[in-house]
């Protein structure tokens, strides 16, 4: 009995190892290679628009452009007066010329606007008189700071005079195109009112509103541009 060979005691033996060499793919590599690539969602881009003006900050906008708005409509108006009156005197004085010259005539109220700006001394002009006095006092034998100095004193000079002609035509010019238009009107404004008749309290008045006119535009411009530096 001890001696009988059982012939499946080698098989089951053999099938052992044979079970134990069997490997198990894991769950997550099985199901990665298996899956799909997917593309990234395509997202619609949205165009954002600048709000340039807000309804709620309207009392702000009127704080910081107000003044400006108000001063440079100013200067727009009294300048148009101005070159309105200029134009009535230099049409009551050379009427066909003026006339031939149709939208050319406002080159008339131009120039003298641009006399008045170029050949104004301000206190930059002053200024640049005092350094260069200084410097010529400091250094009396530097004969060519001397020159200079000479030369800025004569130009400055030459603006002033300038200055003063073209101011007086331009006062001349729009006080009397306002004396021959305003003579015995009556003016519907606060009830309505009637002007002098041409006479020396209507030339008075033509006079006081030609200087206002001849350089309130200029003083009107330069407070606009304060603002707009200030805000």
């Amino acid at each position: 009995m001890d001696a009988t060979v059982n012939p499946q005691a080698p098989v089951a033996q053999a099938a052992a190892p044979m079970r134990a060499t069997t490997t198990t793919v894991p769950a997550s590599q099985s199901t990665t290679a298996a899956a799909p690539v997917m593309s990234p969602p395509i997202t619609q881009t949205v165009r954002k628009t600048r709000t340039f003006f807000h309804l709620s900050k309207l009392g702000e906008y009127m704080q910081e452009w107000g003044g400006i708005a108000f001063f440079a409509l100013l200067g727009a108006i009294l300048w148009r007066a101005d070159a309105h009156f200029t134009l009535l005197f230099a049409y009551g004085w050379a009427p066909s010329v003026v006339s031939q010259l149709r939208y050319g005539q406002w080159v008339i109220p131009i120039l003298l606007t641009l006399g008045q700006l170029y050949f104004v001394v301000g206190p930059k002009k002053i200024q640049a008189l005092q350094a260069a006095r200084q410097a010529a006092s400091a250094n009396p034998e530097h004969e060519p700071t001397y020159r200079k100095y000479l030369k800025l004193r004569k130009k400055t000079f030459r603006h002033t005079i300038a200055f003063f002609v073209v101011s007086f035509i331009n006062v001349g010019t729009s006080s009397q195109g306002m004396y021959e238009w305003a003579g015995g009107r009556s003016i519907n404004l606060f009830g309505g009112f009637t002007l002098p008749q041409p006479g020396w309290p209507l030339r008075g008045i033509s006079f006081a509103l030609g200087i206002v006119l001849a350089f309130g535009a200029e003083k009107a411009l330069k407070a606009a541009w304060a603002e707009y530096q200030e805000r």
